[in-house]
């Protein structure tokens, strides 16, 4: 079978034992785990030592995790998922204290696929790094701020009137697509002076291809009314009215990609039909310019059959 080993790291600006604290407690999980934040009506039992824990939700499933072994710098887990399919993992933690007020931790896991589904590797390994990736960054704000700012709201489907747009297309790896798209949104917003907004500013992402590790996506920027002509290296297009199913994120974009994964989990849930070839739209409801962080409002959409 397929083995698959998937690690991320991040630097974090606290002492070894306070982070240790955050992970070797089951207890402390719910406040910053990549999955539960997707699943309001998941469930959590927790062992009264912490050191095991079993969860079922509607959207992350059914399964459990022990330690397995401790120590003051790693720890190692047993992992089992029983629905929706059963597999098992050996996941670990390792902290490497850079100096007395900075901490490298390390998240791991090693498991195997079944040999039918080789070909499913690489966007797994994608998908499983992006959570670790989106626990890492939730658990830094933790232990260094004490809170985690990133909430998300499931409001009911809605409907989008649809809009022309002016637009930047780009294909680039994931890596550089955060500078990628400042630049294109910076571009977007001295345009904005110059043509008949409507104060729609969004992105649409037409293709991940975790394999390669690239994105296609338009940045865009609304109008009442298409242009004739597009200025350089940019496109013209509408985007058509529709039923919508919305994931609210309020909070700094760093932790937007908590508010995708919900949604993902959403339409694998079967929860909503959504409609083919409508590629998923990003919607930012205030500015970075004038808004705090942790009040940022980004709301992810899918349109509905």
């Amino acid at each position: 079978m397929p083995k698959v080993h998937v690690q991320r790291s991040e630097v974090i600006h606290a002492p070894k034992a306070k982070i240790l604290d955050q992970i070797n407690d089951f207890h402390n999980w719910p406040k910053w785990s990549p999955w539960l934040i997707t699943d309001p009506k998941a469930t959590v039992d927790v062992r009264e030592d912490g050191k095991y824990y079993r969860w079922t939700g509607p959207r992350v499933g059914e399964g459990e995790m022990t330690v397995e072994r401790e120590t003051d710098t790693e720890i190692d887990f047993d992992l089992k998922f029983f629905k929706p399919w059963k597999s098992k993992a050996k996941t670990y933690m390792k902290l490497e204290s850079i100096d007395d007020q900075n901490t490298k931790l390390s998240w791991s896991m090693d498991t195997k696929m079944p040999f039918f589904l080789f070909f499913m590797k690489n966007m797994m390994k994608g998908l499983i790094g992006m959570d670790y990736e989106r626990g890492l960054k939730m658990l830094k704000d933790l232990s260094e701020q004490g809170n985690v700012p990133s909430n998300l709201g499931f409001p009911e489907p809605q409907s989008f009137d649809g809009s022309s747009f002016i637009g930047i297309k780009r294909k680039t790896t994931i890596a550089d697509m955060p500078q990628e798209m400042a630049a294109d949104f910076e571009r977007l917003h001295r345009l904005s002076a110059d043509v008949d907004s409507n104060g729609l500013l969004f992105s649409q992402y037409h293709k991940f291809n975790f394999g390669s590790g690239t994105v296609e996506y338009t940045a865009g920027l609304g109008v009442k009314s298409k242009a004739e002509n597009a200025p350089e290296g940019m496109i013209l297009g509408d985007l058509p009215a529709a039923s919508m199913m919305t994931v609210r994120h309020t909070g700094p974009y760093k932790h937007i990609g908590n508010a995708w994964s919900a949604a993902q989990f959403m339409v694998r849930s079967k929860e909503y039909k959504v409609k083919r070839g409508y590629h998923p739209i990003e919607i930012y409801r205030n500015s970075p310019a004038d808004t705090p962080e942790d009040q940022l409002v980004t709301d992810i959409c899918f349109a509905l059959k």
